[in-house]
């Protein structure tokens, strides 16, 4: 089935397999070293993983031998992680230098780096990395290779470049050594499928499965049958898959409360606060790149100065006069002073010119006085 629609092995997928077992190349004798040695059973070797990707050949693989029957119950976990420009470090899309037409996976990239990495050194890759199956045009130049066609390494034409070509000699060891691509470039898709599957076995086919299997074939004989035939199932345990969501730990309106909230308790800062702080620098730093700022910010501290020191010495003069009793003369014999007879319970108002006063005081006292300084004023008093 393509599609399962109800968990269970009813509703799976079963797949019987032929070894062929007298096909196999191995060794005959003590003197010869068998071929594939990696390899310590028969049978076959089945990976489940989502389509157009590569599986993890190293730790998502399930083997099963002649005459067994092997139970594949799987589970789906779907990850969605964040891009690089949302404080991830996902990516969906291949690095430089890689183009392809399947789907972004972090298997696929590895896959197709390794495989240029052996177009590059070598004019072909192992069928291994060759996960498009591209047919090879002789006719185009070399350059054109990546583009056009991936052309699949023989066994002898790959051990023979990663022995004069991709090995290096181990400084400690003193031999020739694989030295793989690292292929860093290639991040993690920013959404996967993960399957897990549960595996469980059964051996020794029954009677029944024998009289089955002899209906589709009678060439098939039991013996042929017993040291060849196994069975694979695989199904959905269940008809549902957990999500995984990566989100950003603070958004920009989390990590500004925070920032308040803390200048807010431990400074007594708020908005207003920092906006002072803010012009008072803006002033600062204007200051100190202005000249004109500067020389206006001088004269405006000496004209303060200034009128300060003319208010300090009217007051002055004016304690001297009410010390001697002297103020109601003078301001009876000053022109510009106004008199209006009133009632005890009414204000009472008097203007004084302070000029005048002040020049008759200068004249008592010798004090000569400029020009500049001068100023009319006048005295309310209720």
């Amino acid at each position: 089935m393509h599609k399962q629609t109800e968990p269970g092995i009813q509703a799976g997928l079963a797949i019987t397999l032929d070894a062929h077992l007298e096909e196999q190349f191995d060794g005959f004798n003590d003197s010869m070293d068998a071929l594939f040695t990696n390899s310590f059973v028969d049978g076959f070797r089945y990976f489940v993983h989502p389509p157009n990707t590569v599986p993890h050949l190293a730790s998502d693989e399930f083997t099963v031998s002649p005459n067994s029957v092997a139970y594949s119950a799987i589970s789906s976990d779907r990850y969605v992680l964040l891009p690089s420009d949302q404080w991830g470090n996902c990516t969906d899309d291949y690095p430089h230098g890689i183009q392809s037409d399947l789907p972004y996976s972090s298997g696929n990239c590895l896959a197709l780096c390794k495989a240029k990495y052996f177009m590059d050194n070598c004019g072909c890759t192992p069928a291994l990395y060759n996960i498009e199956n591209r047919e090879f045009d002789s006719s185009c130049p070399r350059f054109e290779l990546r583009i056009i066609g991936t052309k699949e390494c023989t066994p002898y034409e790959t051990y023979t470049c990663i022995d004069t070509k991709l090995s290096e000699h181990n400084k400690i060891t003193g031999k020739l050594e694989y030295q793989p691509p690292s292929c860093t470039h290639c991040a993690q898709q920013c959404n996967s499928l993960v399957f897990r599957a549960y595996n469980s076995y059964g051996s020794q086919f029954s009677q029944g499965a024998f009289n089955w299997l002899r209906s589709k074939n009678s060439n098939w004989t039991i013996g042929h049958m017993k040291a060849n035939f196994q069975m694979i199932n695989v199904f959905y345990r269940d008809m549902a898959y957990t999500e995984y969501n990566q989100v950003q730990d603070a958004s920009i309106t989390q990590l500004l409360s925070d920032i308040g909230g803390n200048m807010g308790m431990f400074l007594g800062m708020s908005v207003i606060t920092i906006t002072e702080i803010c012009l008072f620098f803006s002033k600062v730093f204007w200051l100190g790149f202005s000249k004109k700022r500067r020389d206006y910010m001088y004269s405006k501290k000496i004209n303060e100065k200034t009128h300060e020191r003319e208010v300090v010495e009217t007051v002055e003069k004016m304690k001297v006069i009410a010390s001697h009793g002297n103020l109601s003369n003078l301001v009876s014999s000053t022109s510009g002073v106004t008199f209006k007879d009133t009632n005890p319970d009414e204000n009472v108002e008097f203007r004084i010119n302070l000029k005048e006063l002040a020049e008759q005081l200068d004249s008592d006292s010798g004090y000569s006085r400029t020009e500049e300084g001068k100023s009319r004023s006048s005295i309310q008093k209720y």
